[in-house]
């Protein structure tokens, strides 16, 4: 079974249309039997909501000293990509 960290700054049904295509992605990795641990916005107890940067750094540390080797990035805003992407390239995950 694999685990897949998947980074998805507007996830929740209240983020409207922008969230629909993460959701999807997730459902449809789990009916094929993937782990996934999702992280979203709301993930660190609303800080994500008021400062995108900071959400952004958090995310940075969470993937770093993550178990899970195969992450993916969905989605806009994607100012996030760029730092998320190079914290994939020093750990050495997919």
């Amino acid at each position: 079974m694999k685990d897949v960290l998947f980074i998805a700054y507007f996830f929740s049904e209240s983020d409207g249309v922008g969230a629909l295509r993460s959701r999807s992605m997730v459902r449809f990795l789990k009916e094929k039997g993937v782990s996934v641990e999702v992280m979203a916005r709301d993930s660190f107890r609303g800080i994500g909501k008021k400062n995108f940067y900071v959400w952004t750094i958090l995310c940075i540390f969470k993937l770093l000293f993550s178990k899970q080797k195969n992450v993916y990035i969905s989605c806009g805003p994607f100012n996030h990509l760029l730092p998320l992407s190079l914290a994939c390239f020093i750990r050495k995950k997919n």
